[in-house]
């Protein structure tokens, strides 16, 4: 009777896990595309397009008409569009229920996201109400210049939002509402909540694009392009509105040092949970981890040329394309190549190096093209989703254990019929489920 009824609940148990134990490594069960042209921006060479953190949603500017739409990530379909003048940036918070839009004229909004899509396309006579209904929050800065905006960041527990330019870094106090009214009419005026602003000349400079929401301040890349050598490391964020400043605390050490300065880097890439930089040079790919693990990738071609590339949120994925479409992923930590494939089948222009976004939750990965999104949906081990952001938010610390040998004892204790052996299997199991919850709570 006792056997039965510890049977019975290790069968609920092994009705859960193997799923886990049996998943594949990698594969793509399906692609979807968008027919937008994603506008480029011509300041960080980014295109402007944003991942929602749960990877349901895209956020992106169309380069046909200039307009903001709201793609869902399942079905490439639109779910709201909004037509506003000289969107240069966007962002989503850390739960996708805010969408941050900076224009050239100085005005940011915040929007209710879900409000958007439940709303629909917002054009023409019925703009400005929609804006009012729709709007959380709403800043001014003035002296940006048209299309000035590099890229907008919420911090993790989306108190505050970070517009980066070329030439200064301005922070916004969500928590503080503003009059929008006059500013949704004329882009001046109205009641505007205190900025911060930062000059960051003569400091490291920030990678474009490359701020990620982490616990309550913002992590991202940054670059030193002194001595004829690239130094990246990362940094931290945080604004502090009672003293109008904007703290910003450098890595200690630095991560990675390319050689040939600035004219030898083309680009670099922070992976989402901020423990990997890659940087591409014209030689070779560069991968450092978190520990300060090194690795030198040549281009599978030889050259970069034609070649554009990505890694995941956890830096463990290499997912690499050429300009007729064939794409391969590389897992960095065993050298393995887990994915081939074909992607767009169109020419790519000087797009083609930042071509690629991974979604922060790991489940998905796009390709952008001249005229097109797709979006490939990933399954298995290595596409296992993440909660990088939502966790970086509340402050816990990400624990992640492989219960491969705990399911494989529940399995063999499952088919044993020796009681003893039964029991001995279930205590191992027990104790190994301990030492992970042990692990993780310390």
């Amino acid at each position: 009777m006792k056997k039965a009824l510890l049977l019975a609940l290790m069968l609920v148990v092994i009705s859960v896990l193997p799923a886990y134990a049996q998943q594949d490594d990698f594969s793509v069960v399906k692609s979807v595309q968008s027919a937008h042209a994603v506008r480029q921006n011509a300041l960080s060479t980014n295109p402007d397009i944003v991942w929602s953190p749960d990877g349901a949603r895209l956020a992106l500017i169309d380069a046909k008409d200039n307009k903001l739409y709201i793609v869902d990530a399942q079905t490439g379909r639109d779910v709201a569009s909004l037509d506003t003048p000289d969107i240069a940036a966007l962002a989503f918070n850390h739960d996708g229920s805010l969408l941050a839009v900076a224009t050239g004229n100085g005005v940011s909004y915040v929007f209710n996201s879900d409000a958007l899509v439940q709303f629909g396309p917002i054009t023409g006579q019925n703009a400005f109400s929609a804006l009012q209904n729709n709007v959380f929050r709403n800043f001014l800065q003035s002296n940006t210049g048209s299309n000035q905006w590099v890229s907008l960041t919420f911090s993790g527990d989306s108190s505050f939002i970070l517009g980066t330019t070329l030439a200064k870094i301005v922070a916004w106090d969500v928590r503080e509402a503003g009059d929008f009214g006059p500013m949704l009419k004329s882009g001046k005026g109205g009641d505007a909540p205190f900025n911060a602003e930062l000059t960051v000349n003569d400091k490291p400079a920030f990678w474009p694009n490359q701020l990620y929401p982490y616990k309550d301040g913002i992590r991202g890349l940054v670059f030193d392009g002194r001595n004829r050598s690239m130094k990246f490391s990362t940094v931290t964020l945080n604004a502090d509105f009672k003293k109008g400043t904007v703290q910003i605390t450098d890595s200690t050490d630095t991560q990675l040092e390319v050689a040939g300065g600035v004219i030898n880097v083309a680009a670099a890439y922070l992976s989402a949970d901020t423990s990997t930089i890659l940087v591409a040079t014209q030689d070779e790919m560069l991968r450092v981890d978190s520990n300060g693990k090194q690795l030198t990738i040549p281009y599978p071609d030889g050259s970069l040329k034609g070649f554009a590339m990505q890694i995941n949120p956890d830096g463990r994925l290499l997912v690499g394309r050429w300009q007729d479409g064939t794409v391969a992923i590389l897992d960095l930590d065993t050298d393995d190549q887990v994915y081939s494939g074909q992607a767009i089948q169109q020419r790519l222009s000087n797009r083609l190096l930042n071509s690629i976004y991974y979604s922060p939750d790991n489940t998905k990965v796009l390709f952008i093209g001249d005229s097109g999104v797709e979006i490939w949906h990933l399954d298995g081990k290595l596409a296992a989703p993440r909660e990088i952001v939502s966790s970086a938010a509340s402050g816990d610390v990400i624990c992640s254990v492989d219960l491969t040998d705990t399911i494989t004892l529940l399995q063999q204790a499952q088919e044993t019929t020796d009681v003893d052996e039964f029991v001995k299997l279930m205590t191992q199991a027990r104790q190994q489920l301990e030492g992970y919850e042990a692990e993780c709570s310390s």
